[in-house]
This record gives C-alpha cells, structure tokens and sequence, in this order.
C-alpha cells in the first residue's frame, strides 16, 4: 500500500487534541468507493499513514531531528505541518526563550530562519526520494479572531509557505489549510470576542496536564 507520513508538532501528533491522521484513511476509502478502514483488515486499506507528529516540536528540530526518520519509513507522500510553535515564538518574546531553551535552539525562530528550516526539509525529501510527493500545509489561525495580533505572524508565516513552495516542481503542493478555516470563520459570529491565544494557550497546558495525570477519566470531548 502508498504510505503517508504526517510530519509536524502536535496539531499533527494529537495527543494534545484531536488527531485528524487516523481520518485520512476512511475519508479516502469514502472518496474512492471502498469498505472502510478495519484493525483486522489493514492490508486493504487504500493508505498506510504514519503519525509523526511531536508535541511543542518547530521547524529547526524537525530538519535536524525528525525528517531523517520520517524518510526510513519510505513515503510515498509526506504531509508537513509545521510552524505553529515557531510563530508562537515569533509573537511573544517570552516564548520564544522557552522554546530556545527547551529546544536547545541556536537562535529565536524569525521568519528568515523558518524559511530557511522549511526548505532544508523539502530539499531533504527530495533528496532522499525523488518519486515522494510532499504537500506543506499553510498554518491554521491561532485562535478564532482572525483580526488578532498572532494571526498577522500566521499570515506572514503563510506567504513564506507559499513563496518556498512556489519555487518547486510539481511534486511539491499547498495545501491550504488556513483558508478552510478562514472561510469557517469569517461565518460565525461574535468571533472578535473568542479568547486570545496568550490565555488559551495556558489555560490549554493546563488541560494537557490533567489529562495525562488522570488517564482514563477525561476525552478531549468531555474537558472542553
């Protein structure tokens, strides 16, 4: 079977919220008329994905660390989702020590050293496989006011997306994924009030940690 790897931080990884790789196989199986994905029937699933997401994880560590692996699995596709952590830091000094700190980064993620990491971890792909067909997600909103300071450095984050991508064949693709939540969004009202990311966030690794101290006794569901 054509096998997908899913590289990013934990909007891939899931175990923070709700992952949308185990997904990809029904909606696919959905898409071209099959019986749908079955634990006991895995050899008839249209598409093998693998999860290789990691929490809190940004562009730098994911070219120095993570892309290696991801190719040991011999990918057909490669979906990357990667840069919310980085634009975190962008927005807010103080992440961007924690993040230098907790990643042992040689510098603060900017916008000139994102696109630098998002095109070594293209080049990388097509180096080590040069059939892989490699999609690069633009970031979703960072919270559901669209008009809010964070989401200008998504913004921005996207048009870096767009121009590294732009700049390759067609084996690599944009897959816009700000602009379905966008087009969401832009419908619902009294957005403008949705709380900001510098109290979600917190308020959501807060959430993190009651749920893998108490394992079993909260869904994701349930806590929000």
């Amino acid at each position: 079977r054509p096998i997908m790897v899913c590289l990013g931080d934990s909007l891939t990884h899931g175990t923070c919220s709700s992952s949308f790789t185990p997904d990809i196989p029904r909606k696919l199986a959905e898409k071209l008329g099959m019986d749908p994905p079955d634990v006991e029937k895995i050899f008839a699933d249209p598409l093998w994905v693998v999860n290789a997401g990691q929490n809190g994880i940004g562009s730098h560590n994911i070219l120095k660390e993570r892309v290696n692996g991801c190719m040991n699995c011999y990918p057909d596709y490669v979906l990357i989702l990667i840069g919310t952590n980085d634009v975190r830091a962008m927005y807010k000094p103080s992440w961007a020590k924690t993040m230098v700190s907790t990643w042992k980064l040689p510098e603060a993620p900017n916008l000139k050293n994102y696109e630098h990491n998002l095109r070594g971890i293209i080049d990388f792909i097509q180096e080590d496989s040069i059939n892989t067909q490699i999609g690069v997600c633009t970031l979703p909103p960072m919270g559901e006011n669209l008009e809010a300071p964070a989401n200008d450095w998504v913004r921005k984050a996207n048009v870096v997306i767009e121009k590294t991508v732009n700049s390759y064949d067609q084996k690599v693709s944009v897959v816009p994924l700000y602009e379905q939540f966008e087009s969401i969004l832009e419908k619902k009202p009294n957005k403008q009030k949705s709380l900001s990311v510098d109290y979600f966030l917190p308020i959501a690794t807060a959430m993190c940690g009651i749920f893998y101290l108490l394992p079993g006794f909260f869904t994701w569901n349930t806590m929000s």
